[in-house]
């Protein structure tokens, strides 16, 4: 907050500790204690070791010293939400995951302000949210977070901030998968009526893997659907419809499932009844190339992107 600023802070209803012992100013003014910021700050703690001015030389608010800081006044509330629930779970992920706005705070409150657990806490959601690895993604557990569509390009936004890059290959995809060219490179509103949008960098990196990914699904993950699946002669004796049925069957989904050029479908999961018109023989095979193919553009993700391999991110 600029100490000039005319406008007044308002106290937080929440965390305004009668026996608390300093106060936090942004836009809205925390009265909280000192042991517990230090207990859990490692900036906090030096700083609170340091030789303190006489009050005459500090600005105090009912004779607490002020510590005026730059942060947003959500994000200490969601923090200090964390931080007085004494080790208590806050969020019951399995009833409604993680809020975003609550994910980003811990992150960006966390490694500023080295509140290492709640740093740890955000990054194991980001990562498990958004994997690397493919059994992890097929686990589905972006449901870890909840968010408000606009929202998901913050998530690229907030780690490259924070420099979790292992995530980017997966958000990225993402947003291959749910989103149009038009809102890549325009941007979504957000809820309060702001802009969320994506760097040029990550907007060409998005495009281009998207270009890539396209490319991929008939050469990899439905290779099986088209008339270049390579088997050999002990396949075709073990075909019941015998070969002719089964490829009219392929062709068909291959028309089906393409309904759209654009539609990104490269990492899309074995689906049941693609099976209903192919005889057992026929079903085994093709799942089998399904799940390779799926393996490949995953193993190749971060390089669709223009990225470092997965061991390097």
């Amino acid at each position: 907050m600029d100490p000039g600023s005319t406008v007044s802070p308002c106290r937080s209803p929440d965390f305004w500790f009668d026996d608390g012992s300093v106060v936090l100013v942004e836009s809205t003014q925390f009265r909280v204690h000192r042991s517990m910021l230090s207990a859990n700050s490692e900036v906090f703690r030096g700083m609170f070791s340091l030789p303190q001015p006489t009050t005459v030389d500090i600005d105090l608010v009912d004779g607490c010293p002020v510590v005026r800081l730059t942060d947003k006044a959500v994000d200490w509330t969601h923090v200090l939400k964390a931080l007085y629930s004494s080790g208590r779970r806050i969020w019951n992920v399995g009833e409604i995951g993680w809020p975003f706005p609550v994910v980003a705070a811990y992150l960006r409150l966390g490694k500023k302000y080295e509140i290492e657990h709640l740093r740890l806490e955000a990054v194991n959601v980001l990562t498990t949210a958004f994997p690397s690895t493919l059994d992890q993604y097929d686990a589905d557990d972006i449901q870890q977070i909840t968010f408000e569509n606009s929202l998901y390009f913050d998530v690229v936004c907030l780690a490259r901030e924070a420099g979790i890059h292992c995530i980017l290959p997966a958000a990225y995809y993402h947003y291959c998968e749910i989103f149009a060219f038009d809102a890549v490179l325009e941007g979504i509103t957000r809820p309060d009526g702001t802009l969320s949008t994506l760097s040029v960098q990550d907007q060409r990196a998005v495009m281009q893997g998207w270009r890539r990914l396209l490319q991929m699904q008939p050469s990899d993950t439905f290779q099986w659907m088209t008339l270049e699946l390579q088997v050999d002669r002990e396949w075709f004796t073990m075909c019941e419809a015998r070969k002719p049925g089964c490829i009219f069957t392929r062709k068909d989904l291959l028309c089906k499932i393409y309904p759209m050029e654009s539609e990104c479908r490269a990492l899309q999961s074995w689906d049941p009844n693609w099976e209903l018109a192919m005889c057992s023989p026929c079903v085994e095979l093709c799942q089998m190339a399904h799940a390779h193919g799926r393996a490949t553009v995953w193993e190749k993700l971060p390089s669709v992107f223009g990225l470092p391999n997965w061991d390097k991110l």
